[in-house]
Order: C-alpha cells, then structure tokens, then sequence
C-alpha cells in the first residue's frame, strides 16, 4: 500500500470514528505504526474498499482484523487476472469440457446420420493403415 492510500484511509476512518476523549499522541502514533505494519500488504483499492465497508457497518473504530476481512471481500481491480485455479477446479472444467465434446460429437453423427452418411463406423478405426508410401 502506498502512504498516499494508507494515510487517506487512516484520516477517513478519523473522521468516522472520532476520539470520545483526548488519546495521548503516543499512543495513536502507536496504533498508527501497528495498522500500518498490519494492513501494508493490502493494496490501496483494497484498503479504500475496506474503509468504506468500515464506514458503512461499523459503530466504533475497525480492528485491523476487521479492516483485513472486508479488504479479502474487496472486487479485483478491472483487468485483473482471474484467481488461479486449484487442481480439483481444473480437473472440473476439464470434464466439462470432455462432456460439451461428447455431445457436440453426438449432434454431428445425428445430422450426418439424417443426410445418409454412414455414422456406425469409427472413422479413425476404418482408415486404411498407413504403408508409409506418400500419396
């Protein structure tokens, strides 16, 4: 996260949450440091979106877990790369895909059976095996 980003959120939630009473500047100097230490991993459209999820269902000042929570449910930036997926969501798409083919397959032979083609035979299976000569 950028300081820009980082003091922009920290001076909005200030501004939505104020101090009850006088905090000592140590201390929020403290505060400040930690959050800062705690959230710097998060980019700045994240922290931004987290702030204002902040802002609109918090009643007092956010943890830094909160602020981590609603940043994890932020939307990617436009344009960005979908998330990488795991090998039981690949091997799912794969299958979808092998079954997609298998019906694509099935409509092919259905229309070339209507025109009066032979579909019964395999067409790999039924070509003549290769003599190696060149045609």
């Amino acid at each position: 996260m950028t300081n820009r980003g980082y003091a922009r959120g920290m001076s909005d939630l200030a501004v939505a949450f104020p101090a009850g009473r006088e905090e000592d500047a140590k201390i929020a100097s403290e505060r400040g440091r930690l959050y800062r230490q705690h959230l710097d991993d998060l980019t700045d459209e994240a922290f931004a979106y987290a702030v204002g999820q902040a802002v609109k269902h918090e009643r007092w000042f956010p943890t830094v877990a909160a602020l981590r929570e609603y940043a994890a449910a932020a939307p990617p930036p436009a344009g960005a790369l979908p998330a990488p997926r795991s090998p039981e969501q690949i091997e799912a798409v794969r299958e979808e895909g092998r079954a997609n083919t298998a019906r694509g397959m099935e409509i092919f032979r259905r229309e070339l059976a209507a025109r009066g083609h032979n579909v019964e035979a395999d067409p790999v299976r039924s070509m003549p095996a290769s003599t190696g000569e060149e045609v």
